[in-house]
């Protein structure tokens, strides 16, 4: 059973009452995020809130709208941004990301979204919406990502490294072009298991940088980028220096 929270350096996230517990993907994307002239950040699917905290404990100009379906997770990332002392930085919007009619542009939207097209049934219906794409496929939420950007804005995501192959020669068609790609593997000769890419409008000049790394070394201890990437965020303990 998964703790009830999770202590961060920073912050603390609540999560007993979410679908969807804290991981690591969530904590990569939130390291990785360019936040060089960002202010405005939506962020889709927020779930316990922690993109939209992380983001405000790494950048005192991070301003974030948080969009949450599920109405009890978003009263727990409510309560997360107010336990954290963020009310006044991150607003939480309990709605369907595809009604969610802003009149703001955003400098960065990022999103953990459902991974899966559809699988075995979910213990409940907050877990299968967190979980499966049929409330929110792919190309749908980065098509209207896109048209809620400020110019110059990006897009960051996290996807398993299939299901971004699959997406990656499509995003033309929706207006965008990755400028950042991390393909993240569990340890050196495992399979690469999560794909972190940033997007920007295709008529952005940038080129696209591609990296691929590990989350543990060939001893089984957490990597120099893990740490590296991670080091301001996890609050440090005995598991830290520990093989898996």
């Amino acid at each position: 059973m998964a703790n009830s929270y999770f202590q961060f350096e920073k912050f603390i996230i609540r999560q007993d009452r979410c679908a969807m517990k804290v991981g690591t993907d969530s904590v990569i994307l939130g390291c990785l995020a360019d936040l060089t002239g960002v202010g405005a950040v939506l962020d889709v699917g927020a779930g316990t809130g922690l993109l939209s905290i992380l983001l405000a404990t790494r950048s005192a100009e991070i301003a974030a709208d948080a969009v949450e379906i599920d109405r009890q997770a978003a009263r727990q990332a409510e309560e997360n941004v107010r336990e954290n002392g963020l009310e006044e930085r991150i607003r939480v919007i309990a709605a369907d990301f595809r009604e969610f009619s802003p009149e703001k542009r955003y400098d960065l939207v990022i999103s953990n979204p459902p991974y899966f097209p559809r699988g075995p049934d979910a213990s409940s219906k907050e877990r299968e919406i967190s979980r499966y794409t049929s409330t929110l496929p792919h190309p749908e939420l980065l098509e209207k990502a896109a048209r809620l950007l400020a110019p110059g804005g990006s897009v960051a995501i996290c996807l398993p490294y299939d299901a971004f192959g699959r997406l990656e020669p499509h995003l033309a068609d929706i207006g965008l072009r990755p400028v950042d790609i991390t393909c993240v593997r569990p340890s050196p000769g495992r399979p690469f298991y999560l794909a972190v890419a940033t997007m920007k409008d295709i008529r952005s000049g940038d080129a696209c940088r591609r990296q691929e790394q590990a989350i543990r070394d060939e001893d089984g201890f957490f990597s120099a980028w893990y740490r590296a990437l991670t080091e301001k965020v996890y609050l440090r303990n005995k598991r830290w220096d520990r093989r898996i």
